[in-house]
């Protein structure tokens, strides 16, 4: 059992105890000698001040613990380059400086970009023109890197590729549209469904094919075991990043709970229960889809369906949801909330 370090001097809603992993986890070391030169690249796209971009800048860990056995440091660059560059859009979406701040008007424009970038992967070089002059440097940013993962990958792959991020794309709308609508979750599923997708585990999961030269066929990819398995841990995987991320979404979203899209924040408005009571519940319900997840890689890595490329990459799954837990402890973003620099009305 891994142990929870992270009630750090300024938190206003301490962590449960209960907020730890099952799963195994591993720092991949190559990533010192890589950060660097991703960091630099993507700070001169993103848009954001240097202080702003800080905020963000260490986000390269997730890739470190992700993906922590690759040992081809230019797939590492790739990986670690589309991490930070995700969080990039992210932080528009959801920051009062950020290019959207949750409004629905704003992102529609923006994410319409990304749906081009998916367009313009498809159509290839021989494919009709899609313009690209127009875009946002961290949309242009975001092709180039997901350009060069596209080469890469089979036919089959790259449908799978395409429709996912088409996917967390069409999250980011639904996260926007239900916080300008105060939409009220009569049950807990409801929102993970949408959530679970918009924090792109899935495309993340995806991506193990290609940092490891894995092909998952298409009649694996879509048997049900297998596909329960990536919900159980996409929803765990957000769970464990809702607890730990609720103080900086509250911080983004002025101080109020109610506008943090979160899990915490939706359990709390449900039941009128505290912080800490809904962190709790959220910490046990991912610990128990923690444990159903290894019950099912050992389930399909004993199937007599799963190919040899398939049972590797399941095991792999559960290296990222291991390391999810482990960034979220040590991420700046999370853990030092009286580091960062915000207006005087948007302070806790």
């Amino acid at each position: 059992m891994n142990h929870n370090e992270t009630n750090k001097p300024g938190r206003k809603y301490p962590l449960p105890a209960e907020a730890v992993t099952v799963l195994p986890y591993h720092y991949n070391q190559i990533h010192a000698r890589i950060d660097a030169q991703s960091r630099q690249w993507l700070l001169e796209s993103s848009l954001f001040t240097p202080e702003q971009y800080n905020r963000l800048a260490n986000t390269g860990l997730y890739t470190a613990y992700f993906y922590p056995f690759i040992t081809d440091e230019d797939r590492y660059d790739v990986l670690n380059r589309q991490m930070i560059n995700f969080n990039i859009i992210d932080d528009h979406l959801e920051t009062p400086y950020g290019d959207i701040d949750r409004q629905a008007a704003k992102a529609s424009p923006i994410l319409d970009q990304l749906y081009q970038v998916y367009a313009k992967l498809l159509a290839g070089p021989q494919g009709e023109h899609v313009s690209a002059h127009h875009w946002k440097p961290y949309v242009l940013g975001s092709y180039a890197i997901q350009e060069h993962i596209f080469s890469a990958l089979n036919d089959v792959q790259r449908r799978r590729f395409i429709q996912l991020w088409t996917e967390w794309t069409d999250s980011m709308m639904t996260e926007c549209l239900d916080l300008n609508n105060k939409k009220e979750y009569g049950h807990l599923d409801e929102f993970y469904e949408v959530r679970r997708i918009s924090v792109a585990f899935l495309p993340i999961y995806h991506m193990c094919e290609y940092a490891h030269n894995l092909f998952v066929p298409e009649d694996e990819w879509h048997n049900p075991r297998l596909q329960r398995l990536f919900k159980v841990l996409s929803k765990a995987g957000v769970m464990c990043n809702d607890i730990y991320s609720f103080e900086k979404e509250v911080l983004d979203a002025g101080g109020r709970v109610d506008g943090a899209y979160n899990g915490v924040s939706v359990l709390v408005r449900m039941h009128g229960i505290p912080v800490v009571d809904a962190m709790r519940q959220l910490a046990n319900m991912c610990r128990e889809l923690e444990l159903e997840a290894q019950e099912l890689v050992g389930e399909i890595q004993s199937a007599h369906w799963a190919s040899a490329d398939t049972r590797d990459y399941v095991q792999r799954l559960l290296w990222i949801n291991g390391g999810n837990w482990k960034v979220c402890t040590i991420l700046d973003r999370y853990n030092t909330m009286n580091d960062i620099t915000m207006p005087d009305e948007f302070q806790l």
